[in-house]
C-alpha cells in the first residue's frame, strides 16, 4: 500500500505503518551522524569504545522504533507521542553535533 492509502485508512495499523516507513530513513541519517562523530575521534587509542556504543546506540534507537510502532498498533499511545519520542534521538544527535564542535575549536 501507498503511504496516501494508509493516510486514508485511519487506524492503528495504518499509523504504525506510516510511523515504521517514515522513522526508519530518519535512523539512516541519525545512525550515520552518529558513526561519523565517533570515527572523528583516535581509533588507536587504548581505550576506544566507540565501537561499543555506536552498537549500542543502534541497538537502542531501533528497539525504541519497533517498540513504539508496537505500541502504536495496541493503541497503547498516540501517533504523535511517538514521533515524539523517537526525536529524541534525533535532537542527542544534533546535542552531540554541536557539543563536539564547541569544544574543539
Amino acid at each position: 500500500m501507498g503511504i496516501s492509502d494508509l493516510l486514508e485508512l485511519d487506524n492503528a495499523n495504518s499509523k504504525s505503518e506510516i510511523f515504521w516507513r517514515t522513522n526508519i530513513p530518519v535512523s539512516l541519517f541519525v545512525l550515520s551522524f552518529i558513526s561519523i562523530f565517533f570515527s572523528k575521534n583516535q581509533l588507536r587509542s587504548k581505550n576506544n569504545y566507540f565501537l561499543i556504543l555506536g552498537v549500542l546506540f543502534f541497538t537502542l534507537y531501533y528497539n525504541t522504533i519497533v517498540t513504539l510502532k508496537s505500541m502504536i498498533e495496541n493503541s497503547e499511545i498516540t501517533f504523535a507521542f511517538a514521533n515524539i519520542a523517537s526525536s529524541f534521538f534525533v535532537i542527542f544527535a544534533l546535542l552531540i553535533f554541536f557539543l563536539n564542535n564547541k569544544f574543539s575549536s
